[in-house]
């Protein structure tokens, strides 16, 4: 798992480039003109078995691109692939069996919006995976303000998807391979199923890729809530997804009386738009694979979730998830009060009975324009997040700073209501005075610093302009500018990175690394009042390994910093985990131990958690191919008492 994010080259006295510094990054393609924006393409909005009265199925706009056949091959199998700039459809089955792929840039095809949906046309299958990626990648790019890229090793550019790749109960990204797979299973006495075709299955797992771009190293289990975290984020960006679809939206809204979250005595909530993953959860018998109106509360009968370290990643991600909805459905709320009143008299209490058609249309706008503004928000906290080892708390740290960084005036209170539903669920950063806005907000650097005049935007050549990947020969030279910058003593301890051979190291039996440069690109992103705010976000991190301690076993994990340089080349902010933080490496060396012991108490069967882990070299390290695993081995229910 290590090994192919820590493939990297040496570029100067005491640092090196990170392997992907070393190609060039997959983007989108620039619309050339005379080509429409988008492609009108059939999908579910969220799987086959909802009612088409609810709107089932729609027509998306599908960003727009020329789309061409490449030939792959597979043991003995040749077979056409459909490709675009950041995608391969690979039409191939479980059994070796080449698939006819679609032909989406047919006129017959342009004219029809597509295939039409359908379980049984494989065609079909590809297109939905198509449709929902590409959006979510346009969605991730709009909220970052620039191109994620990939962030799986090997030489080709585009990630290869597998619509129909396995004939398993399961769908998984593979970083390792650069691949996301999508199976298909029977269901008892109901026909096939396949994940494929389950809108939020798809968005889930093209966002795992997409965080994994973003910051590698959080699909290493350095602490409890780190797996909780890629979960719970795959399951926003999914949920928030819900609100592009007009008609299901409408019917959600129309079902509950314009309720989202039930709060109160007699509420019901808008179950389609609070659920997530309805016809992969009834496979094992549940309402929904997860739940994002979960209370704050003790009582797991009754749907209630609090923060407790021990908690399975899953449970841990819709910790997170309930914590972020319930802040959603407070502005929610706040922001629709008015609407209430003008359509009640002034009263605000809505009479029995069906929803005004306009009232229902006021709601809907609302809240689809709330999701943007919070699925904006989560992504773009990414820039704001250590590159290592995430805390739920830490990534309210981070929402709270990217919101005010472009919102400074939170008007319905959108900080504080994502503040307030962290605190009922007891997620609590380390190192805050008290949880307040201003108390959370990631501070200025501690040393005063010189310039990094070669990030400089006077300087700074692009491929297209800010927001487009920086030109590989300015990237190489911004990048080794970089590591030259970090040598000194305040930037390094400033990123919480720890020279070689420093001798408080030697005392914890830990080594490290090199300073690796993993990550230097531009943002550019618009204000609530218009203005274009620009930075260059770096990520710098270093290997730290922790030698074997009587029976237990020596570990690895990552330190360093997310630095954030303004357009002059001042840095700006520091989000740094040093491997000489406190109680740092004690924490990481527990968490480990601790695992294995939780695992083997909620199953002794040989798919517990830690049969995820194999010991190599004295170290505890993933098994190669965990992430197909992975989601097989929680999904399952836990044994009866």
């Amino acid at each position: 798992m290590a090994s192919r994010k820590q493939s990297a080259k040496a570029e100067g006295p005491g640092f090196v480039l990170h392997e992907r510094m070393q190609r060039e990054l997959a983007a989108s393609r620039l619309l050339q003109r005379g080509e429409p924006s988008h492609r009108r393409l059939h999908i579910f909005t969220s799987d086959p078995t909802a009612s088409r009265l609810a709107g089932r199925t729609c027509v998306a706009d599908v960003p727009y691109e020329p789309l061409i056949l490449e030939e792959a091959s597979q043991g003995s199998t040749r077979y056409s692939c459909l490709c675009s700039a950041l995608f391969e459809l690979h039409m191939i089955d479980d059994e070796g069996r080449a698939l006819a792929p679609p032909m989406l840039d047919e006129p017959q095809q342009l004219m029809q919006e597509g295939y039409a949906p359908s379980e049984s046309n494989p065609r079909f299958h590809a297109q939905m995976v198509y449709a929902v990626a590409s959006r979510v990648h346009a969605d991730f790019r709009h909220a970052l303000g620039r191109e994620p890229g990939w962030g799986f090793a090997g030489s080709h550019k585009r990630l290869k998807v597998y619509p129909l790749g396995s004939r398993d109960e399961n769908a998984w990204y593979e970083p390792s391979r650069g691949e996301l797979v999508f199976g298909y299973f029977p269901r008892e006495r109901a026909g096939w199923a396949s994940t494929a075709l389950m809108h939020d299955i798809v968005a889930h797992e093209l966002t795992h890729a997409l965080l994994d771009s973003q910051r590698p190293h959080f699909m290493e289990p350095t602490g409890p809530d780190v797996w909780g975290f890629h979960e719970g984020f795959a399951d926003l960006v999914a949920l928030f997804q819900h609100f592009q679809h007009r008609e299901p939206l409408l019917a959600a809204l129309r079902e509950s009386r314009g309720v989202i979250f039930a709060r109160e005595a007699g509420e019901q909530p808008a179950h389609w738009l609070c659920r997530i993953a309805r016809q992969f959860g009834a496979a094992d018998g549940l309402d929904a694979l997860r739940r994002a109106d979960r209370k704050p509360g003790t009582d797991r009968e009754a749907g209630e979730l609090l923060y407790d370290d021990k908690l399975e990643e899953h449970d841990m991600g819709e910790l997170l998830l309930s914590a972020v909805f319930d802040a959603f459905d407070s502005v929610y709320r706040r922001r629709t009060q008015r609407l209430l009143r003008l359509a009640t008299g002034g009263s605000g209490v809505l009479p029995p009975g069906a929803l005004h058609p306009d009232l229902l249309e006021a709601l809907a706008d609302e809240s689809a324009a709330l999701a943007r503004r919070f699925m904006a928000m989560t992504v773009r906290a990414l820039d704001y997040c250590p590159p290592a080892s995430i805390e739920l708390g830490e990534f309210l740290r981070a929402m709270v700073t990217a919101d005010a960084v472009l919102t400074p005036d939170d008007r319905f209170g959108l900080r504080e209501a994502l503040i307030d539903a962290f605190r009922a669920r007891q997620i609590l950063p380390r190192y805050v005075f008290s949880l307040t806005e201003d108390s959370l907000l990631w501070g200025p650097p501690q040393r005063r610093l010189p310039l990094l005049t070669e990030l400089s935007f006077a300087v700074t050549r692009f491929d297209g302009g800010p927001g487009r990947p920086l030109e590989p020969e300015s990237r190489r030279r911004q990048s080794e500018a970089l590591g030259r910058w970090l040598m000194q003593p305040e930037a390094m301890a400033e990123a919480g990175l720890v020279a070689p051979g420093d001798p408080r190291l030697s005392d914890k039996g830990a080594t490290v690394s090199l300073p690796s440069i993993d990550a230097l690109e531009v943002t550019s992103s618009a204000g609530a009042e218009g203005e274009m705010h620009f930075h260059t976000v770096a990520v710098v991190t270093q290997r730290v390994t922790v030698a074997r301690k009587g029976k237990a076993p020596g570990f690895a994990f990552q330190a360093g910093g997310t630095l954030l340089f303004d357009p002059d080349g001042a840095l700006r902010l520091a989000i740094s985990k040093s491997a000489l933080g406190s109680g740092r490496i004690e924490r990481r060396r527990d968490f480990l131990t601790d695992m294995s012991k939780v695992a083997a108490a909620r199953s002794p069967s040989a798919h517990s958690l830690d049969s995820r882990w194999v010991e190599q070299d004295g170290l505890m390290r993933l098994r190669e191919g965990w992430q197909r695993e992975y989601h097989r081995q929680q999904r399952r229910p836990p044994p009866a008492k």
